[in-house]
């Protein structure tokens, strides 16, 4: 395939390759060299307003041509029942700049802009452009590149895509591993003084039960969640921070921490879970995945932020230079569905240094603190928006990620009733019959 751009920029050798070489498995080639392009014999794309001869034709909305980041809000139109952005202007063989909009959707560029933030300092799912044109639970990324490549095959049969295989990866995060073991005096009083100028006597004699040792403690769940995943595909991210306001795991030092870190290991794979302010300070998050290397007795080139909590592009930045591969950060915890309009895996493009970067964004769709906090579901209403999510993934052959986290298996409490909820979730996304 061979594309035509009166300006080869970062930007667009960054969404090219993302489409065709990635996705796809087309290999591409772009040239401004309008006489090579012409004489050529192979499937052609040009990039401009207007076509040079007869060959596909994308019309620029001039995103990819800048090196600032402007304000931007894109219109949005319907095409083949897909809602698309950037529509184009000019006649082309597609009615909106699909480079644009996946540029546009994969950088995140409207979390670089003006916002305001949610309680924990986080951009919110409704200020995003999926929320406001209402397709934040489809990948429309994804889509677009299908329906892309309908339209170039239709012109260039011979063109072949490579195949794409679903996928399911099973994550659970370690907040807090124990609600009343390991957490020390004067945290285990204070809880004890709370649950009764709460009035919550129940939870005081749970606390009681577990310290005395006549019932286990209902956060340790990790030999359940072993029976579950005994295929080798769960991914576990341990909090490993110092005791915080938002950080209530248990110290990474006390041998318990420890014994657990490498019992998970023995069925899982593990990947850091950095404290809520790590995502602009490299000296705490480099603490932190030394202290979870250290334990594990390895290498850790996975991480998912504490909270979801994600600054662009400082916290992808930091990840990168600590060695990080893969990121596992890319949702909201406020709304299930497809934050960067994709559930296929792609590189952080960092808009102000204007250069791809090494580390591979790995977005997920559904997470258990979402569907019953924030939305209020049911048991039941949350199988009906899993069932939704996992076959729009199924749909286009993407990576399905689930989060959950240690005490949602307890089925007691709070939980009571969503065990049965993820063991649904597990058959329906590995074996693929319904709900």
């Amino acid at each position: 395939m061979l594309i035509f751009s009166e300006h080869i920029t970062p930007r667009l050798n960054y969404v090219i390759r993302f489409i065709f070489d990635q996705f796809l498995g087309i290999k591409t080639d772009i040239t401004s060299d309008k006489d090579f392009f012409i004489n050529s014999d192979l499937p052609k794309i040009s990039y401009l307003s207007g076509r040079i001869t007869n060959e596909f034709n994308i019309s620029p909305d001039g995103i990819l041509f800048e090196q600032e980041i402007k304000e931007k809000h894109p219109d949005m139109q319907m095409w083949n029942d897909l809602p698309v952005i950037f529509p184009a202007n000019n006649p082309a063989n597609l009615p909106f700049d699909i480079f644009a909009a996946i540029f546009f959707m994969l950088t995140r560029y409207e979390e670089y802009l003006p916002y305001t933030p949610d309680r924990y300092g986080r951009f919110p799912a409704t200020e995003s452009l999926n929320f406001k044109y209402s397709f934040l639970e489809k990948a429309v990324v994804d889509r677009w590149i299908h329906a892309f490549f309908v339209a170039l095959k239709d012109k260039y049969p011979e063109l072949i895509s490579k195949e794409r295989t679903y996928r399911f990866i099973p994550t659970v995060d370690v907040d807090i591993p124990y609600a009343y073991l390991h957490k020390g005096v004067f945290r285990c009083l204070g809880g004890a003084i709370l649950s009764i100028i709460k009035l919550e006597f129940n939870k005081l004699n749970e606390r009681l039960q577990v310290i005395a040792g006549k019932q286990p403690d209902p956060f340790y769940t990790f030999d359940r969640i072993r029976e579950m995943h005994p295929d080798g595909e769960l991914i576990t991210f341990f909090l490993t921070a110092d005791y915080g306001r938002y950080d209530k795991g248990i110290h990474p030092q006390k041998n318990a921490f420890k014994e657990l870190v490498s019992k998970v290991s023995s069925f899982s794979q593990l990947g850091l879970h950095p404290s809520y302010n790590s995502g602009k300070r490299n000296n705490i998050l480099k603490k932190e995945l030394h202290a979870l290397e250290h334990i594990a007795g390895g290498k850790i080139d996975r991480s998912r932020q504490h909270y979801l909590k994600l600054l662009f592009p400082e916290t992808y930045n930091i990840l990168s230079e600590l060695g990080i591969g893969e990121d596992y950060s890319m949702g909201y915890a406020s709304h299930p569905g497809f934050r960067a309009g994709t559930c296929t895996p792609f590189n952080f493009y960092d808009l102000l240094r204007e250069q791809e970067s090494t580390l591979k964004v790995i977005p997920f769709q559904l997470m258990d603190v979402t569907l019953k906090n924030y939305l209020g579901l049911s048991p039941g209403g949350a199988m009906d928006k899993i069932k939704n999510l996992a076959e729009e993934v199924r749909s286009v052959n993407g990576t399905l990620i689930s989060i959950w986290h240690n005490d949602s298996f307890s089925d007691s409490g709070e939980w009571a009733g969503w065990l049965e909820v993820y063991q649904k979730l597990l058959v329906f996304a590995k074996e693929q019959v319904t709900l």
